[in-house]
């Protein structure tokens, strides 16, 4: 009966996967935070529009825009253009980190398929060892009915009658 198969590195390799659907769990997050940012920055864009078109209407709607109106403005659209700015640059960070974090799950997979080739390989030299060996006692069975084919006295012979 041969030796039962067993992959003297499966502890690294559930190791591995561990760490892989770790890191896989960590990219998901990084991904929703650049997700999140990116909705943020788009809501934000979309109320600057909205606040340019207002004050366009404003301007052409004849009325004497005054000097406060006109730095209350000013200062508002700068205000906005400084949250944007804030916005993209939580954007880069955002996908940097998703980068940073896809190349770690692509890491982790590498390693993980390292060891799962390796073990392909071992359960391949198993079956072929275990094939080897089975061959190998058939192979001596048949050995040992020819000799005691050839060794049996032919029917009808003296050495049959007597009984031996």
């Amino acid at each position: 009966m041969p030796k039962k198969f067993a992959f003297r590195l499966q502890g690294v390799l559930n190791y591995r996967k561990q760490v892989e659907e770790g890191r896989i769990r960590d990219l998901a997050k990084a991904k929703g935070v650049l997700l999140q940012v990116e909705e943020a920055l788009q809501e934000h864009l979309d109320r600057q529009e909205d606040f340019r078109q207002e004050f366009a209407r404003a301007q052409r709607a004849g009325g004497t825009v005054t000097a406060e109106v006109l730095a209350s403005y000013g200062e508002r659209w700068d205000a906005l253009l400084h949250r944007e700015k804030r916005l993209h640059a939580l954007e880069r960070e955002a996908t940097e980190e998703v980068e940073k974090r896809r190349g770690m799950v692509m890491e982790a997979s590498r390693d993980r398929k390292l060891l799962e080739n390796l073990k392909k390989r071992k359960w391949t030299a198993y079956i072929h060892e275990t094939e080897r060996e089975e061959q190998k006692a058939l192979d001596e069975f048949s050995a040992i009915a020819y000799v005691r084919k050839d060794l049996s006295p032919a029917p009808g012979s003296a050495e049959e009658t007597l009984g031996r």
